[in-house]
């Protein structure tokens, strides 16, 4: 996955969705909930990693994979986190930015 377009890091408006074989940056691992108070507080690097970082465990297959990888994610805009929208959708990136050339599932 590449993402096309974002605001600020705060959401996504596009996505590219490419085989897991093709090189790409980005791959889905899931969606959280996030507890935050706050959109702002939701994105905040530390707590994207608090939210999202089980995601990517579970998906990789165990913590010691996980650590190979840095967790992200694509978040609701304003409008809709207002509307109780708190869903992240969980990715994971190599930690040095490379792209990454097959899927990391139960790596």
């Amino acid at each position: 996955m590449g993402p096309e377009s974002t605001d600020g890091g705060q959401s996504t408006a596009k996505a590219t969705v490419v085989d897991c074989t093709a090189p790409h940056q980005f791959e889905i691992v899931g969606e959280a909930e996030s507890t935050a108070t706050s959109l702002s507080e939701a994105t905040a690097p530390q707590a994207i990693v608090d939210t999202c970082q089980p995601v990517l465990e579970t998906y990789v297959g165990s913590t010691k994979q996980a650590a190979g990888y840095r967790a992200g994610s694509l978040n609701p805009n304003q409008s809709s986190w207002d509307q109780g929208d708190h869903t992240l959708t969980c990715f994971l990136q190599a930690p040095d930015d490379n792209p990454l050339n097959k899927s990391a599932k139960d790596s």
